[in-house]
């Protein structure tokens, strides 16, 4: 993170479309790894879909959580399972407004798409 300039995987929206485009098959699981390098809380939504919580910080869940939105706290490690069970193109982004701007301009920064193979 830059000052008014927020990534994923060092890219902000739209280069994040090219370098960080999430793609999945329908009944495909898919395992991400949120890390937050930063000094900020970030909660991270995705549209279409419930994920499951399997681990916080490296330690396995006893009893996952199925959410839409997770926050990383600074420093945090949440690994998450995606199931491929809404074909379309969605966005994961996170829920602070301007975390999702480039230097004040929407849409940018850690927002990042959900893309179904085969889908049109």
């Amino acid at each position: 993170e830059t000052r008014g300039l927020y990534t994923i995987n060092g890219h902000s929206f739209p280069k994040t479309m090219e370098d960080t485009l999430l793609g999945i098959k329908e009944g495909e699981r898919v395992l991400v790894r949120m890390i937050n390098a930063g000094q900020q809380h970030h909660p991270m939504h995705l549209h279409g879909h419930q994920f499951k919580v399997v681990q916080l910080d490296s330690n396995p869940l006893e009893i996952p959580l199925m959410v839409n939105t997770q926050d990383l706290a600074p420093g945090q490690t949440v690994d998450v399972e995606i199931i491929g069970s809404n074909p379309g193109t969605w966005v994961f982004h996170c829920h602070v407004l301007n975390h999702v701007t480039n230097h004040g301009e929407y849409p940018g920064g850690m927002l990042m798409i959900l893309d179904y193979e085969d889908h049109t």
